[in-house]
């Protein structure tokens, strides 16, 4: 906690805020806030700080921001700041709250590192893939899923899964499920969803396709969404349809050639 006046200037920090900035002894009073915070992040994504001046950050009381720190050695470490204000003896005063979010921030990072490995790794896999969260909303569709369905990534975010992906539906499985009842939207899925079925794309076109359903758990194994994995195979299926067809006229062409030799050799 560090108390500032209305111009910056450091009135006073508790022992904690010493320790994280590396002073003592009350040596920072008297100099500018922006010592020990000399600057900030625009929003929360940005990468790239910009100078900071109490100023600004005075604007922003009442709220959080999101800072870079720097120790009495220079040493840098991002900080969230909680500024509040307060009157003593007519004097106004800003009480800042310095959180330490070194290892939130880290954590943040290595979140957004596996989730573009993770991007970068559907996006070149040839079966569409959704997630979804455990309420059955979608979360996250690779580009095949994209082209499958018809919808986009950014129009289907946040959309009940049955929304995007039209499929035919099981009406006994359906009852069933009605009738059982499911702790949530994603276990219905899971217990519901039949391996081929017609997916309706958004444009009407519809395609055969083979699916699985995996579940996504949490921390204490509980359901915690669904990942779905599909492929249009309306082509295979087309294709086993003329093979099974031309394996039915063959024999039916051996039977009737089969029949022919017969009666001829009753004639002879």
């Amino acid at each position: 906690m560090i108390t500032v006046d209305e111009n910056g200037a450091i009135r006073s920090m508790n022992p904690a805020a010493e320790r994280m900035f590396g002073c003592r002894d009350n040596e920072m009073i008297g100099n500018n806030f922006t010592r020990l915070v000399p600057k900030r992040y625009e929003s929360e994504h940005d990468t790239k700080p910009v100078v900071c001046n109490w100023t600004e950050i005075m604007r922003r009381t009442g709220g959080t921001t999101l800072a870079l720190g720097r120790t009495r050695k220079h040493v840098t470490f991002p900080v969230e700041i909680s500024l509040s204000e307060m009157l003593i003896e007519q004097q106004r005063l800003y009480v800042a709250m310095v959180r330490d979010v070194t290892e939130r921030k880290r954590f943040e990072q290595q979140i957004a590192a596996e989730k573009e490995s993770l991007t970068v790794t559907l996006r070149g896999i040839g079966d569409g893939v959704i997630t979804t969260d455990v309420n059955g909303k979608i979360i996250m569709m690779n580009s095949q899923a994209e082209k499958l369905t018809g919808w986009s990534s950014k129009e289907a975010i946040g959309q009940p899964l049955k929304s995007i992906f039209d499929v035919t539906v099981d009406l006994a499985a359906q009852a069933k499920a009605q009738k059982i009842g499911y702790r949530s939207e994603a276990q219905s899925i899971l217990v519901n969803l039949p391996e081929n079925v017609t997916l309706t794309a958004r444009d009407g076109g519809e395609r055969i396709i083979e699916q699985v359903a995996s579940p996504i758990r949490d921390s204490k194994n509980e359901v915690s969404g669904v990942v779905l994995v599909f492929r249009d195979i309306t082509a295979r299926q087309r294709a086993e349809a003329e093979r099974r067809k031309a394996e039915t006229l063959e024999q039916l062409g051996l039977f009737a050639s089969s029949a022919r030799s017969g009666n001829g050799g009753a004639i002879g």
